[in-house]
């Protein structure tokens, strides 16, 4: 019988991360199951080479650090169609599930087969030229750094104009992504399962414009409509997206697979935005 293999994510700016990274890899190794893990980590416990590796095989890929080290985790988890289970080593860490103290505990329940799977809808977002991106949070249309000029959109869903959005820009965003950039600029809260696409403006240069919930199943276009201040594309803060200056469109679909975060059961949705959102620390 092949040996049982969990995957490391591991972010190296993280306070505790290498302590925690430690621990994890014990717990593994009682439980009689290899940690995989890259070069960088592995180097940093004095790993032998043979723990080094890609994560192919894994049952589920263990990320250490806060929400943004779990979006950047999601490329890796979907080629290999792993779960993913988060330890909040980070500030909010609204997508994490395993509490660095607990860490023993919940990770044994995960090995037992105690957890169940959290799907998640993507967004993949696209250009004429052929460059696309995928987010599980959001994709995001900013003024370039350069800019003080207000950024003109026109936003359509399903075919049909929605608004032109005159301001600092526009966060489209699935429900996972609703409590990130779109909750800061104003968008609604919306329950992981639902399957929509929120449209939410930055800052909006007039009284009118507000934030709207279109369906998944429509596509969503956003034109960029005066391009003498410049505008950037950034999925999920960090994946930038060239916008072609021939025709600057970016067209948005939700995308035909999701991404599994393993869940243990501790707190549901609600729980988690009272808990979460509603006391900030800095």
């Amino acid at each position: 019988m092949a040996q049982r293999r969990v995957g490391i994510w591991y972010n190296d700016s993280k306070e505790n991360s290498l302590e925690t990274a430690y621990q994890l890899v014990g717990v593994l190794r009682r439980q009689g199951v290899k940690p995989v893990m890259g070069p960088m980590l592995a180097q940093a416990l004095g790993e032998t080479a043979s723990s080094q590796g890609d994560f192919a095989g894994c049952e589920f890929l263990c990320v250490l650090g806060g929400d943004g080290t779990l979006l950047a985790a999601v490329d890796a988890a979907l080629d290999l169609n792993l779960p993913l289970l988060g330890v909040n080593l980070g500030r909010v860490g609204y997508l994490s599930e395993v509490q660095p103290e607990n860490l023993a505990r919940d990770v044994g329940r995960a090995l037992a087969g105690e957890g169940w799977l959290d799907r998640r809808m993507l967004l993949r977002a696209s250009t004429s030229d052929g460059g696309s991106a995928l987010a599980l949070n959001e994709v995001a249309f900013n003024r370039s750094e350069n800019s003080v000029g207000i950024l003109a959109l026109e936003v359509s869903a399903g075919g049909a104009m929605v608004d032109r959005v005159a301001g600092d820009g526009l966060v489209v965003a699935t429900p996972t992504g609703s409590t990130a950039y779109s909750l800061s600029a104003g968008g609604p809260l919306v329950a992981p399962g639902l399957n929509c696409i929120l449209l939410t403006p930055i800052c909006p240069h007039t009284l009118r414009t507000r934030p709207v919930v279109v369906s998944a199943d429509q596509a969503v276009q956003v034109r960029l409509m005066d391009q003498r201040g410049g505008a950037h594309v950034l999925l999920d803060g960090f994946k930038p997206l060239p916008i072609p200056p021939q025709d600057p469109t970016v067209t948005i679909r939700r995308w035909e697979r999701t991404v599994s975060f393993l869940r243990l059961g501790h707190l549901n949705f609600f729980d988690l935005m009272r808990d979460k959102l509603s006391e900030w620390s800095h």
